[in-house]
């Protein structure tokens, strides 16, 4: 690792995820290898804002509440595979 170069493994980049068990007890699975090309992550509906306007009227202020539907999945299986602690 230096500051001028990317993160890499075997000349890979990688990304940490705070999702990732902190805890290292043998049997859990602790990362992912894989391609992430062959993940796909699609919107089944549009965002939606909702503007509040009356409810914070007295305290002079908008509120805003917003909905998406998110879903992702790996698209090819073999491009994945989890690392497991022995």
């Amino acid at each position: 690792m230096s500051a001028d170069k990317e993160d890499t493994i075997c000349g890979k980049k990688y990304y940490e995820s705070e999702y990732c068990p902190n805890t290292f007890t043998s049997g859990l699975y602790v990362g992912v290898v894989g391609d992430l090309s062959y993940y796909w992550v699609c919107t089944a509906l549009p965002t939606e804002v909702q503007i509040l306007n009356e409810l914070y009227a007295t305290e002079n202020a908008i509120g805003l509440i917003g909905r998406m539907e998110v879903d992702g999945a790996p698209i090819l299986e073999s491009a994945f595979a989890r690392i497991k602690l022995a």
